[in-house]
């Protein structure tokens, strides 16, 4: 069985039922952790030029331990992407939607 995301992510995938992660939602997850307007969307401008950059630039921020872009891609069915892409595990965030 698979691990649930964090649940930081259940109210931001909320409109899709967890199964599609846009950019929008990449920088509001990003919006955690800075009160910067425009440095979410800096960053993933950064992590679509080369995501090493994005993650050096991020790496002190963290959900359960991972940096958060780490933490992203791991939950994503393609590793070292993280935007418009399927959740792995969709249902896992669905359901800790109806909680």
């Amino acid at each position: 069985m698979q691990e649930a995301p964090p649940t930081e992510y259940s109210f931001l995938v909320r409109d899709t039922m967890g199964w599609v992660f846009w950019d929008y939602q990449f920088c509001n997850i990003l919006r955690l952790f800075t009160l910067e307007r425009d440095l979410p969307y800096e960053i993933l401008g950064e992590y679509k030029r080369n995501r090493l950059d994005a993650i050096q630039r991020t790496q002190r921020w963290e959900i359960g331990g991972d940096n958060i872009i780490l933490s992203i891609e791991k939950n994503m069915m393609q590793p070292y992407s993280v935007f418009r892409l399927i959740l792995k595990s969709g249902k896992a965030i669905f359901d800790g939607i109806k909680a």
